[in-house]
């Protein structure tokens, strides 16, 4: 884990994340952090109230400072019947469970900063940044629980996603 001396050269990983959690959740979002930091990274994590003061400029100067984002996709929304698109020839049925919408907007801004993005969703979240099939890939995906695994930081998505943070981290200082 970084000391406080090499914390301000360690690189800065931006987290999305709803900033209302269960307890399980919670104790999730709290092995990534503590695995980030087992990684040599430092998070950027936003308050609820860093949104609530000017959120497009706090959001926008995290990114700035970033190496590279995580995306937690915790499920927020349930959703028991619902219909996409409705009245286009690409209309469906829906049923399961979306994630903050912020984490859409937070990966689409870190996409744009050119930033590596690691997203990772709970079972069912799988809509927008969280769809597999959205993108070539820019961002790769690990799961949810990854950090309960003692290996994790094998990952192959994890290995491959830190390498990019750190050559981003080297390249930028």
């Amino acid at each position: 884990m970084p000391t406080a001396d090499t914390r301000a050269q360690c690189p800065n990983v931006f987290v999305s994340r709803a900033s209302t959690l269960t307890p399980p959740q919670r104790e999730v979002e709290r092995t990534w952090l503590a695995g980030l930091a087992e990684l040599g990274f430092t998070p950027l994590v936003l308050r609820r109230d860093d949104y609530a003061l000017d959120f497009s400029t706090a959001i926008r100067q995290a990114i700035a400072r970033a190496h590279g984002a995580l995306i937690l996709g915790f499920r927020q929304v349930r959703i028991d019947r619902g219909e996409l698109r409705p009245g286009t020839p690409e209309a469906q049925r829906l049923a399961g469970w979306i994630a903050t919408p912020w984490n859409q907007v937070e990966g689409g801004l870190a996409i744009m900063a050119d930033l590596p993005v690691l997203v990772a969703p709970e079972d069912g979240v799988v809509e927008g940044i969280f769809d597999g099939d959205a993108w070539a890939s820019p961002a790769r995906t690990a799961p949810i629980n990854l950090w309960s695994s003692p290996d994790a930081a094998a990952n192959p998505a994890i290995k491959a996603w830190a390498l990019k943070v750190r050559d981003r981290a080297r390249a930028t200082s």
